[in-house]
């Protein structure tokens, strides 16, 4: 599936489709604003509107009612439908779900064993999706889509391919199985992916909204995932494969990405321990500074971009020592025509959810309305960052 944040419709959206898009993202109107915010003549506003009323996406006062068509107003019921976005792992489990005006209504967060079958974590995805539902208050038939990512290649056909960090789900057919369960269209993502997604829609891409270049994103968190985002869009390529250069970054990363601490197998201890001042843990953190160092000055000398960002749940961590890593990347480029600019994501190890919402959100919407819609601008995210 090509991932179509910010690609919008190839084509001029239908009139419904605008009207939609003019509702959910800047307000209540009447229907002689929405004629004049589109160049559309009233008499071909009404009808859309009508249409939006019927299907539960908008509301307004009643059809012929004593109010003159500019005081009638007309608003998105962003309540209308939700989606979900669940972030899975071996050792744990995230699920986050959203209205259809991007507001997060619920998060839940469950660990598990890396050596539960995949029937059972099948099940066990069901469940924390349903009773998140139920927490929220909402039915089980407004759920109207889902998006899983997945710390794996995902074939053509959809299915989980072959990946050490999750091995028993090679060839599980995790798309069916879960459309199956909860009657609605299931996606699955690589959660790599995702996080570059979420970079451009709503981390460092938000912040910067009149930024236009390309970037590298290098998420460090239970493992390193690097992407390249070209025009707002991760580049994948042709199998999905594009971003696997975790040898680049030392001896400490496997291929698939995954790190060998020492000091403590969890990076977040050693983290804690290295701040507090043990001398083995500050070494070891100076060590993976060193082979991250090198990696970055390969994708900057490789892609040239405008900007390298930093994020996952380790990486976010590793501010006290910007400067550094910015030293040691330069050092290892050892050229002064190749300017970088180092930054820190806002998302910090929030990145894969939030891109996985966002995948979710347009793809529901865009089923809706029956074309390619993008998802809500930025402001009308409830900031996942300040949760």
């Amino acid at each position: 599936m090509p991932y179509r944040v910010f690609a919008g419709p190839t084509f001029a959206p239908a009139p419904h489709t605008r009207i939609f898009l003019r509702l959910r993202d800047h307000g209540a109107q009447a229907v002689d604003e929405l004629g004049a915010a589109l160049g559309l003549p009233e008499n071909l506003v009404q009808e859309p509107v009508d249409e939006l009323v019927e299907t539960g996406l908008a509301d307004g006062p009643t059809l012929g009612g004593p109010y003159p068509s500019s005081e009638r107003l007309y608003r998105f019921r962003a309540e209308a439908g939700v989606v979900a976005a669940v972030d899975m792992d071996q050792h744990e489990l995230r699920l986050a779900i959203s209205d259809l005006g991007g507001n997060v209504v619920h998060r839940s967060h469950e660990t598990s064993a890396p050596t539960v079958e995949p029937s059972v974590r099948i099940d066990t995805i069901t469940d924390v999706v349903r009773s998140g539902l139920a927490d929220a208050g909402l039915p089980v038939q407004s759920l109207l889509a889902v998006s899983v990512g997945v710390p794996g290649h995902i074939d053509r056909d959809g299915r989980v391919g072959p990946s050490p960090v999750i091995p028993r789900w090679d060839g599980v057919d995790l798309m069916g199985e879960l459309t199956a369960r909860l009657g609605c269209p299931v996606h699955l993502f690589n959660d790599g992916t995702m996080a570059s997604v979420a970079e451009a829609f709503l981390g460092f891409g938000a912040i910067d909204s009149d930024f236009l270049g390309d970037f590298v994103t290098v998420c460090l968190g239970r493992r390193l995932c690097v992407r390249q985002v070209i025009d707002r869009r991760p580049y994948t390529g042709v199998d999905r494969m594009a971003g696997r250069v975790a040898h680049l970054f030392g001896d400490r990363f496997d291929t698939f990405g995954q790190i060998a601490w020492q000091v403590d197998e969890d990076g977040d201890v050693v983290l804690d321990r290295a701040l507090a001042g043990d001398q083995s843990a500050i070494d070891e953190i100076h060590e993976v500074i060193s082979g991250l160092a090198g990696g970055i000055a390969q994708m900057v000398l490789l892609t040239n971009p405008d900007v390298v960002v930093l994020g996952g749940s380790i990486a976010s961590r590793l501010t006290p020592w910007r400067d550094a890593i910015t030293t040691a990347v330069l050092r290892q480029i050892d050229d002064d025509g190749v300017r970088l600019d180092l930054r820190f994501s806002p998302l910090a190890g929030d990145g894969s959810i939030a891109g996985l919402l966002v995948m979710a959100l347009e793809l529901a919407t865009s089923a809706l309305m029956d074309e390619s819609v993008p998802p809500p601008h930025p402001d009308a995210w409830t900031p996942l960052r300040e949760r």
